[in-house]
C-alpha cells in the first residue's frame, strides 16, 4: 500500500448509480461553439485569474489516463496539503460531470475512454492549501488526440477554427501547455517526436503571443514500462528519442521542465461481451502527488515542499 491513503468507504448504491452514468457522455460538442463564442468562454476563464492547463498528445498516448489519474488523486487523497474546491457552474457544469465520471472509472479500476474528436470538456478546480500559501484557480481543458493529430505530417497540418479558438482564448491568460509523449510510443518515436515540434512550431509562428505566455511540461507517461535494466532519465530520454523537440526546448528556455508519469500497473483485457478493456491493477498514486506538488509551484513560486520530480529543475522557471 502507498504511503498515501485514500478514502473509499463510498456506499454501494453510490456506486451502482454512478457505474450507471459511466457510459453517458458530458462533453461539450465543439460543433454547438463559434469561434468567436470560444473565445468569449477563454477570455471569462483568463479574467477570473485561472491558469488553463492543456494536455497535447497523440491518440492513446495516455492523456485521457493522466488527467483521470490527477482528477482521482485529488478527490481520494486525505493527506495531501491542500484542498481542491470544483467549479459547478457554466463553463465548467459539463467539465464537472465528466470528471465525477474519471473518478468513477478509477473506482473500478478501469481506464477513462478516450476523449472523442471534436469535443471538448473544461474541469475548474481552486487549490486551497491548508497551510498558509496563496490558492490558486485552475482550468484543465481536455482535447482529443484525433484533433491534435491534424498537426501530423499526414494530415492538412492546420488546426480547424474551433480549435485554434481555444488557443487564441489563452493569449490572454497564463497557459500551461502538458505535453504528452509515452514510452515507446505507438505511433513510433519518429511520429511522436514530428507531433510535439510541430505543435510547439504552431504556436511559435502563428500564435507568438501565445508562445510568449505559455509555459510547457514535458511528461513521458507510462514511464512504468521501462525495463529495470534501462539506465535513463526523463530528460535525456527526449534529448534521444525526441531530438526535434529537444531543439525546440532549449530555444524556449527557462520556460520550460520535464516530468515522467505513470498512472499504475495497466493490463489490456476483455470483459464479459468481449470488448476490450483497460483494467487497472494497480494506482500508482506517487506521480500525481509530485505533478499536483510541483505544479503549484509552477504557478506560484512557492512550494508545499521541498521535493518532487522537477525540484532542481524548477528553478529555471522561476529564477
Amino acid at each position: 500500500m502507498s504511503e498515501y491513503q485514500f478514502d473509499k468507504n463510498e456506499s454501494q448504491e453510490n456506486q451502482d448509480k454512478n457505474k450507471s452514468n459511466q457510459t453517458k457522455s458530458y462533453r461539450i460538442p465543439l460543433r454547438d461553439l463559434s469561434q468567436e463564442k470560444i473565445i468569449r468562454i477563454f477570455d471569462s476563464i483568463n479574467d477570473e485569474g485561472r491558469n488553463i492547463i492543456i494536455p497535447i498528445g497523440f491518440p492513446k498516448a495516455g492523456k485521457s489516463l493522466f488527467l483521470s489519474s490527477l482528477m482521482y488523486y485529488c478527490e481520494k487523497d486525505t493527506n495531501k496539503l491542500w484542498d481542491g474546491d470544483y467549479m459547478l457552474e457554466y463553463p465548467y457544469d459539463k467539465g464537472e460531470m465528466s470528471r465525477d465520471q474519471m473518478v468513477t472509472y478509477f473506482d473500478d479500476q478501469k481506464a477513462y475512454p478516450a476523449t472523442t474528436s471534436g469535443t471538448i470538456d473544461i474541469i475548474g478546480l481552486d487549490v486551497n492549501p491548508k497551510k498558509n500559501l496563496k490558492p490558486i484557480k485552475l482550468a484543465f481543458v481536455d482535447l482529443a488526440g484525433e484533433d491534435i493529430e491534424k498537426l501530423s505530417p499526414n494530415n492538412v497540418g492546420e488546426f480547424d477554427d474551433k480549435i485554434e479558438g481555444v488557443l487564441r482564448g489563452c493569449e490572454t491568460g497564463s497557459p500551461i501547455f502538458c505535453l504528452i509523449t509515452p514510452f515507446g510510443p505507438e505511433k513510433g518515436d519518429v511520429a511522436e517526436d514530428a507531433l510535439h515540434s510541430k505543435f510547439m512550431n504552431y504556436v511559435k509562428m502563428k500564435l507568438p503571443n501565445l508562445y510568449d505566455v505559455s509555459k510547457f511540461i514535458i511528461i513521458v507517461t507510462q514511464w512504468d514500462k521501462i525495463p529495470k535494466s534501462m539506465k535513463v532519465d526523463v530528460e535525456d530520454y527526449i534529448k534521444t528519442k525526441r531530438p526535434k523537440l529537444s531543439t525546440l526546448i532549449s530555444a524556449k528556455g527557462a520556460k520550460i521542465i520535464y516530468g515522467e508519469y505513470s498512472v499504475g500497473k495497466l493490463e489490456n483485457t476483455k470483459d464479459d461481451e468481449g470488448k476490450n478493456v483497460v483494467l487497472i491493477r494497480k494506482i500508482d498514486y506517487g506521480y500525481p502527488h509530485n505533478f499536483w506538488n510541483n505544479l503549484y509551484t509552477l504557478v506560484t513560486g512557492k512550494s508545499f515542499e521541498n521535493k518532487g520530480w522537477f525540484s532542481q529543475l524548477i528553478k529555471k522557471i522561476i529564477g
